[in-house]
Order: C-alpha cells, then structure tokens, then sequence
C-alpha cells in the first residue's frame, strides 16, 4: 500500500518557464514530459465519485498504468491509498466488459520532475488551464507544503480537488 499526498496551485500558463527554472534551480531532475490521457471509470457496482475513489487508466508515450485511489484521509494536502499498475493490452475492454463504465477523459501535456522529498509536475490540462503539483515520495503533507513555499507560490491557496473534480465542477456552473 502507498500513500500520496499532494497538492496543487493554479498558476497562469505564461508562468510556467518561470516556474520551471526555478524547480531545476533548487536540484530537481526532469524525469519525464509528454502528453497524458487518464481514463477514469465508475464501478458497476458503487459510484466511485460519491465514494471519493477513482479508478483510471492513464495512456501515455510511458505506456499504461491502471490506478486505484481510495478515499481522502483529510489534511491540508490530498492524502489517499493508491495501488497501480503498469498494463499492457486493450485494459479499457477489459474493464467495460466487467461492467466499468469511462466517465470523463482528462488529457494533459505533463513535465515531471523529481527531487529528494518530492515529485512536481507542471500541467496544461485541457479545458481547465494550467497547474503546479507537488507530491511527497513518502507520503506525508511536509515535504508539499515546503516545495511550494520553495517554488515562491502560496501553500494558502492549494488545491487538493483532482482534476476529474475540477472539469465536473466547471460543468456543472455552466448549465
């Protein structure tokens, strides 16, 4: 079992190069960058969103990994369990024919980074703008909070809604 914990703040696009210096400038190493796709489904049986759990399948140029988050644990950061797993064939029949049903596509242009304590990732997520996101390696809220303060952005305004809730939300204010 693996517990993340993570956070993100909403920044301005034209921002991100800036941003971007600043994480190679405190020791942070690219470790990945390309376009994602991030299938999330509900279950046949419960509804994941009222549950707070999130089953997907993410599609990158990496390949395919499935992912389960369980509920949040509460804190300042998102805290959740997470168990994933590298897959390779059609696991999206798979899941659609055992009665998971895709609710919402997230596609995003990612820049991964790791560092000691944490991974940032700076995101353009279609329909919603662009992110910063810091996860701590061994799960705890201290390690995001600092890297945030380090990245001079404000730990008071973070965000700890995933992206699925962000694009649900911005649907439902434009009906």
């Amino acid at each position: 079992m693996v517990v993340e914990a993570e956070a993100k703040v909403r920044v301005r696009c034209e921002d991100l190069s800036k941003i971007e210096s600043r994480i190679e400038s405190l020791g942070f190493r690219l470790v990945y960058s390309g376009a994602e796709e991030d299938i999330y489904y509900n279950h046949p049986c419960r509804d994941v969103l009222k549950t707070d759990e999130a089953i997907r399948v993410r599609i990158s140029r990496a390949g395919k990994k499935v992912t389960y988050k369980g509920p949040r644990m509460g804190g300042k950061v998102k805290a959740r369990v997470e168990y994933e797993a590298r897959v390779d064939g059609d696991i999206e029949a798979i899941l659609e024919h055992l009665g998971f049903k895709p609710v919402i596509v997230v596609r995003k242009s990612r820049s991964l980074y790791k560092g000691e304590s944490a991974i940032i990732t700076l995101d353009r997520v279609e329909g919603l703008g662009c992110f910063v996101e810091v996860e701590s390696i061994d799960g705890s809220e201290e390690p995001v909070i600092n890297v945030i303060r380090m990245l001079g952005l404000d730990p008071e305004v973070l965000i700890t809604e995933s992206y699925v809730g962000l694009i649900m939300g911005s649907r439902d204010r434009s009906l």
